[in-house]
């Protein structure tokens, strides 16, 4: 009995972590480039008031 409940949520379980595992790779992508565009425009409005 535990063996057949296992082999049917085992799948979903895989699955789950990997949608988990890709949200959670975009949203640091995401972060990655947003602070990169924050750093660049600092930058730019940094070399305008010199």
């Amino acid at each position: 009995m535990n063996i057949s409940i296992y082999a049917a949520v085992e799948p979903s379980a895989t699955s789950l972590w990997r949608v988990t595992g890709e949200t959670m790779a975009i949203n640091a992508a995401r972060t990655q480039v947003f602070c990169f565009g924050i750093f660049v425009s600092k930058l730019t409005t940094h070399n305008e008031q010199l």
